[in-house]
């Protein structure tokens, strides 16, 4: 039963790796040589990666493949590549994905052709594939609330290099970011409730791991407990 488990396991992260590689791999396509822009190979990469979305979706794909290397070897690799606290920075990351997409993008602007499948993918897909592997999988280590300092530098680093990006190109990543169209208080109430919002996620986060900790401690104490002396412990 344990290898089948583990034989579906590697045949789901497969699926969902290979599927927003290849997913992010059209999209840098259709940049180079799609209807509404011309873009040679270096710019296309900088205005496809430019994107949280799908840089987002790059560190899902890159983790999977890599624990799927881990994995596979003859005697699995008991560390993995990225550090263990990581996983719960992704799984904020590209939660946030979905939420800020589905909440406040989705309805700002149109897209048709391939570019449906792609939002689909990106946007719902992979973030529901990665959230159901980590919740079912992840090692119920404890999350400390101190590690959400560390998760937060990501996308705080994010808004500051969007922003001078915007500044110095003239294009911004996404028009929440373009303060000379917004208004500097706009950005910065904005990028406050986004912010805000990582937080409260990255807090949901570490309460789901240290409960589903908790309830296993149970599980295994009681189960460690044999049946003479469950029984001794009854009689008491």
């Amino acid at each position: 039963m344990a290898e089948q488990k583990k034989r579906f396991l590697r045949i789901f992260r497969w699926s969902y790796a290979l599927l927003g590689a290849l997913t992010l791999l059209l999209s840098y396509l259709f940049m180079m040589n799609g209807v509404h822009h011309q873009y040679g190979p270096v710019k296309a990469f900088v205005h496809v990666f430019r994107l949280f979305t799908n840089q987002s979706n790059l560190l899902v794909v890159l983790w999977a493949f890599l624990e799927l290397k881990r994995t596979n070897q003859k005697k699995e690799l008991e560390f993995s590549y990225m550090p263990g606290t990581f996983r719960g920075g992704l799984v904020v990351y590209i939660f946030m994905t979905f939420l800020v997409y589905h909440l406040f993008l989705r309805n700002t602007y149109t897209v048709t052709g391939p570019s449906v499948i792609i939002n689909g993918v990106t946007h719902y897909i992979i973030p529901a594939a990665y959230i159901l592997d980590w919740y079912l999988t992840e090692k119920r280590q404890i999350y400390r609330f101190t590690h959400i300092f560390f998760w937060m530098l990501y996308p705080l680093g994010y808004l500051v290099i969007g922003i001078s990006y915007g500044k110095i190109t003239g294009s911004f990543p996404y028009e929440y970011l373009n303060w000379h169209l917004e208004g500097l208080s706009y950005i910065i109430g904005y990028g406050t409730i986004i912010i805000m919002c990582f937080i409260a996620v990255s807090i949901l986060c570490v309460c789901i791991n240290r409960q589903t900790l908790f309830k296993r401690k149970n599980v295994k104490s009681r189960n460690l407990i044999s049946p003479q002396k469950e029984g001794k412990q009854r009689g008491n």
